[in-house]
């Protein structure tokens, strides 16, 4: 019996939804336990990665990301 066909997903960018292509130099980011951790792309993604296209939006998310941290506590205290 023959095995089924699987279907492969292209990634999409979690910044502005372009899709991977072999030239491309992608980055995942992962936010786990308030920390954010930032790595070359490795196929398949995790579900809870972000995939991302290249440095614009790695900024992108990195800045909605430190603007909720920012957002939640203060930063310094006031003297």
């Amino acid at each position: 019996m023959r095995e089924p066909i699987r279907t492969v997903q292209t990634p999409v960018c979690s910044g502005c939804g372009a899709f991977k292509l072999k030239a491309n130099h992608w980055w995942t980011i992962k936010i786990a336990d308030g920390a954010l951790i930032l790595r070359p792309f490795r196929h398949p993604p995790q579900a809870d990665e972000y995939n991302l296209c290249g440095m614009d939006c790695v900024v992108k998310i990195v800045g909605e990301y430190l603007h909720e941290v920012v957002g939640a506590k203060p930063v310094h205290k006031e003297v």
